[in-house]
């Protein structure tokens, strides 16, 4: 949430875009006060690594492809996809990686990591 906050506060526009099922989308009511755009699979019609659901966070946001930074940790959904899409992307990995990511990948093992991204 220090994350978000900080982010919000900032005055960068925040996207949730997860593969959720309906039941778990209930666990985003802790962040209802802040202003967010809702990119939930069961919502949108789309599933990641679907580009749709990657243009749907675009279309619905004021912010060029190019300028988003898509933060997720499934490497294909969250890594792969976004990249071929055109995001810039950082990799989360909370606990260390057993084997070092490749060198194109962008690791970060902690959400506030972004603000050196």
């Amino acid at each position: 949430m220090s994350t978000l906050e900080r982010i919000a506060n900032q005055g960068v526009q925040i996207a949730i875009c997860s593969n959720l099922a309906k039941p778990y989308g209930a666990a985003l009511e802790l962040i209802e006060d802040m202003n967010y755009i809702r990119c939930l699979s069961y919502e949108i019609g789309a599933i990641k690594p679907d580009l749709a659901a990657y243009n749907y966070a675009t279309n619905t946001s004021s912010v060029q492809k190019e300028n988003i930074l898509f933060v997720g940790d499934n490497l294909i959904t969250d890594y792969i996809g976004p990249i071929e899409f055109g995001f810039r992307v950082r990799h989360l990995v909370r606990d260390t990686p057993k084997k070092p990511a490749a060198p194109q990948v962008h690791l970060i093992t902690s959400l506030n990591e972004i603000f050196r991204a």
